[in-house]
């Protein structure tokens, strides 16, 4: 117990403070309401989201508004994995390279558009995060083909994953076997990190973990089987290993179905969100995240009820965090397009 009360001590102390601060009722009513994406983040000024404000403030540039609000996001994770040593100072250090994983895969689909679909995004790079700089984001924006950006990546991990791309021609298929061998590597080598942990540590972290991979999984279901219609075959290819309770027999069939099963089966309390699955492809899309989001929220507030001195603390803040990011932006671009509160509340 010693040695856990080194650990976690003080990071649990820092993170039970920030968790109080999270963007709960009064806050997220406060933003529901505000007419105009202008007065959404005048109501961030004097919180963690100021520089988002200010940027907003300075340009009117809701994408570069989002932008500084994803700069925000890395920081909360970044800020943790500072003050934290040792395996678990590893793996938070691991769960931040997903945000390294997800700039590159925003650049690479800029290089496609503008290399492969000749479309002009002479102003969208503006939009990239480029606080990693071994991706070389500019470099690989202007690359004249993928077997270059393979050479600006080779002294990354990322290097070989888009060299073996490059010499398949998958891209003929798009980015989607790119983009999922790149999600594959970060859950793997976030599976691996996990591995490191203690044991009370290891099977906290491997729930939520494998339950949101669950949750991408059924995502992607969605997304192929409605969106591209691509066969059961087929999606198998494009499915993350090592879930947590979704196996591949549960993904035969109509996609509405899956998700009815995963969740009547896993989370009883969630099944009258889904009322409405099934009527049309793309609500499906946008409930489906609502009720994804409240499938992770209970299993990070499960993490907050255990023993206080684990890694559970620290997973619950990020993952709550990461979700106060995604609803702001939510709520921001919502009152750009005129979306009246109730609506956004389902959105939510």
């Amino acid at each position: 117990m010693a040695t856990k009360l080194a650990a976690y001590g003080y990071i649990n102390a820092k993170l039970r403070t920030r968790l109080s601060k999270i963007l709960e009722n009064p806050e997220l009513i406060s933003l529901l309401r505000a007419k105009t994406s202008a007065e959404v983040v005048s109501l961030l000024e004097d919180t963690e989201y100021r520089d988002a404000a200010e940027t907003f403030a300075d340009t009117g540039n809701i994408r570069l508004t989002e932008a500084a609000l994803f700069e925000t996001e890395v920081k909360f994770f970044t800020d943790v994995a500072d003050k934290i040593d040792g395996a678990p100072g590893d793996f938070v250090a691991t769960l931040l390279s997903r945000y390294e994983v997800e700039t590159l895969k925003r650049a690479i689909r800029l290089w496609f558009e503008k290399t492969v679909k000749q479309r002009d995004v002479e102003n969208e790079a503006n939009y990239l995060y480029t606080g990693f700089p071994r991706l070389r984001i500019d470099e690989i924006v202007e690359a004249e083909n993928i077997g270059e950006i393979a050479v600006i990546l080779e002294h990354t991990p990322y290097g070989t994953i888009v060299s073996e791309t490059a010499q398949s021609e998958t891209l003929q298929l798009g980015l989607f076997p790119l983009e999922t061998s790149l999600d594959k590597f970060f859950f793997a080598t976030l599976i691996g990190s996990m591995n490191k942990l203690s044991k009370d540590d290891g099977k906290i972290a491997g729930k939520i973990i494998g339950v949101e991979i669950d949750l991408e999984n059924l995502e992607r279901i969605v997304r192929f089987k409605d969106l591209y219609g691509f066969s059961h075959e087929r999606l198998a290819d494009y499915l993350i290993p090592s879930g947590a309770l979704l196996r591949p027999a549960d993904t035969e069939g109509n996609s509405a179905d899956i998700i009815k099963s995963y969740v009547s089966g896993h989370y009883r309390g969630l099944v009258p969100l889904l009322d409405s699955l099934g009527r049309e492809k793309y609500s499906n899309l946008i409930l489906l995240e609502a009720v994804l989001n409240e499938v992770l929220t209970v299993e990070v507030r499960r993490a907050l009820l255990g023993y206080p001195f684990t890694i559970g603390i620290i997973l619950a803040y990020l993952f709550l965090k990461r979700r106060e990011v995604r609803r702001i932006v939510r709520i921001l671009n919502a009152k750009a397009y005129g979306l009246d509160e109730e609506r956004l509340r389902d959105l939510l």
